[in-house]
This record gives C-alpha cells, sequence and structure tokens, in this order.
C-alpha cells in the first residue's frame, strides 16, 4: 500500500517534553541538510499492541520501499540477532511519511497504517532498525544490549511512550529550541506572562511545568523565564494547515 500524499505528518500529537532524546536512543542527523535516507520520523510504545513505527522521506524524491529492499528489523532482550525483520511494501513520496503499525494496534492507528505486521513487537528494552538492504540507516536503541526496561527515563523514555524525531543540537546548527522543565511547579501571575494584558483568567492557579530557556534562530531570547532577546527579532512564518496522521486525544500508554 501506498502513502497518501500528505506533508509531513505524525502519529500523535507532540509530547512537550520529549524535545530531546538522548544519543544512544537516535542518532539524529543535520537540522538543515536535506536528508539523503529515509530515517525513523516517530516511535509508539504504547499499552498492548499499540505500537507503531513512523518512517520519513525527506530525499527528495519518491521512494519505492519493496524495490529497494527496505525492512525494519526488531532486537529483544539484547540479543545481537534479529528476532523479527519485517519487509517494507509500497511507495513513500518525498516530504510524506509511511507508518507501520501492529497489527493489533488501536483502530486510530491502524486507520493510518501503511503496512501491518502481526508478530510480536519491541517492548521499550528493544532495539529497532532500518535497513536498505543489509545496510542499517537508522536505530532506535542499541543492538545486543538490554537496558532493563527502557532507554532514557519518564517521559522521554523508550517504554509507554510517543518519541519525535529532533534535529541536531551543536554547535554551528541554527534551531529554534524551548527547554521545558514538565516536573516544576509554578503560581500563574499576569506579571510574568509575556503578553500586552495586564491580567489572566488564570491567576493565582497552580501549574505543572515551566519554559525555562527559549532559542530562536540559535540566539536564546528566554532565560529563567526572562525575555532577554532583541524586540523585532522574530518573524511570521506562514504555513497551511497541518494534516495529521492521527486523530489527537489518544491514549497510548
Amino acid at each position: 500500500m501506498s502513502s497518501s500524499s500528505k506533508s509531513r505528518g505524525r502519529l500523535l500529537p507532540a509530547l512537550l517534553v520529549a524535545t530531546v532524546v538522548i544519543p544512544l536512543v537516535f542518532a539524529l542527523g543535520s537540522a538543515r541538510a536535506q536528508p539523503t535516507e529515509l530515517f525513523f520520523s516517530e516511535y509508539i510504545e504504547g499499552s498492548s499492541n499499540n505500537k507503531a513505527l513512523e518512517i520519513f522521506n525527506g530525499t527528495g524524491a519518491t521512494v519505492n520501499l519493496g524495490a529497494s529492499t527496505y525492512n525494519v528489523q526488531m532486537f529483544f532482550n539484547g540479543s545481537s540477532v534479529a528476532g523479527l525483520t519485517i519487509n517494507l511494501v509500497g511507495t513513500v513520496a518525498d516530504g510524506d511519511v509511511f507508518v507501520l503499525a501492529q497489527a493489533s494496534a488501536g483502530p486510530t492507528i491502524l486507520a493510518q497504517a501503511d503496512q501491518t505486521n502481526g508478530s510480536g513487537w519491541f517492548n521499550g528494552d528493544d532495539a529497532v532498525v532500518l535497513r536498505k538492504g543489509t545496510t542499517v540507516i537508522d536505530v532506535i536503541g542499541q543492538i545486543g544490549f538490554d537496558p532493563g526496561t527502557e532507554w532514557g527515563t519518564g517521559v522521554t523514555s523508550t517504554a509507554d511512550n510517543t518519541l519525535r524525531r529532533k534535529g541536531t543540537i551543536e554547535a554551528g546548527r541554527d534551531a529554534d529550541i524551548v527547554l521545558f522543565d514538565p516536573d516544576a511547579q509554578r503560581i500563574v501571575r499576569a506579571v510574568d506572562l509575556h503578553h500586552t494584558s495586564d491580567y489572566t483568567a488564570y491567576e493565582g492557579m497552580e501549574a505543572s511545568g515551566i519554559v525555562r530557556s527559549v532559542f530562536v534562530r540559535g540566539e536564546a531570547v528566554v532565560r529563567d523565564g526572562a525575555f532577554v532577546g532583541q524586540r523585532g527579532f522574530g518573524r511570521f512564518l506562514e504555513r497551511q494547515i497541518a494534516n495529521l496522521r492521527l486523530a489527537s486525544g489518544v491514549t497510548m500508554a
């Protein structure tokens, strides 16, 4: 089955706290350069069989997955030998995604799946590999190593979470980044909010999560909640309405 001609989709709404994933889990590529290969763009490890992988094509051309012998392998419990190999079929257009799902996943996932497989799938401690023929082109986890339960911790771990691919964070990369602390508690006050109104309907309420820092095009504009950027530095980017692959409000974990 070929994937539909949609702009880059997403399996589930973003998890704010999953903006940075440890290098062990995702070997990330350049945030600016056009990819030369397919890569995992989203990973779902939910309850029961609610598991799926989203693969993004940003190569500039349509890719025939079967003709190019793309496949996904899963390595269970630290094994160095693949316990499952799924040969991908169909095509994925440039700028589009291909969704591989467990055949017994929930109906919302299956409605967006381009291919399904009914074998036993990965848990949070299993490595997942995308290959072209026998060449490894992307890996989630580490082949031949069992982390015990998961890679990472909490909401950024590979167990019972949805992880979404992000670009490289390193010197020389131009990026917009939000550093969010999900565990911090705060009291909402109008004076702390960055808007022109002198009040908020949420005044005095306790909230979880604080934005610690914001970087726009590589420049710091917010540090510890205070605006430190130059006014006028931001710019409006017009875009079309997003076409998400899965509906919002789905509980996977």
